[in-house]
């Protein structure tokens, strides 16, 4: 369903989330934790699936979605998986940010190690801790 075909229902708060994120400096840099800023550049790279973050042109935090069609250069289309709703986001005027993909795979290469170590006898897992 798009958000326009929604909106007939919609009743919008006087002051959403979104907003109050927008007014606060910590929140809004703790919704960004862990994300990258996309350079325009490699906007028609973004592959389909990826959940993306934006700042809108008025400087108001998006929680935005997932990525499920890149209509580079002019925009992205998004969806809440949440509500099932689909919108356009404008590549021109909007910043977009994706998941630190390299956390991702630091924290993989760990878990592999780990498991390594585990199959090798080197470590174990216990019902409770050792004294």
């Amino acid at each position: 369903m798009r958000i326009t075909d929604a909106t007939n229902n919609y009743v919008k708060p006087k002051v959403t989330v979104q907003d109050m994120i927008s007014k606060d400096m910590e929140m809004f840099k703790d919704k960004l934790d862990g994300f990258v800023q996309i350079h325009s550049d490699n906007y028609e790279d973004i592959d389909t699936g990826i959940w993306l973050k934006y700042i809108t042109s008025d400087n108001k935090y998006r929680s935005g979605g997932i990525l499920i069609n890149n209509k580079f250069p002019q925009y992205f289309v998004l969806k809440n998986p949440y509500n099932n709703l689909s919108w356009c986001a404008d590549l021109t005027k909007n910043i977009f940010f994706m998941k630190n993909i390299s956390i991702l795979k630091e924290k993989m290469i760990e878990k592999n190690n780990l498991y390594e170590l585990y199959k090798a006898g080197l470590v174990k897992i216990l019902e409770e801790p050792e004294n």
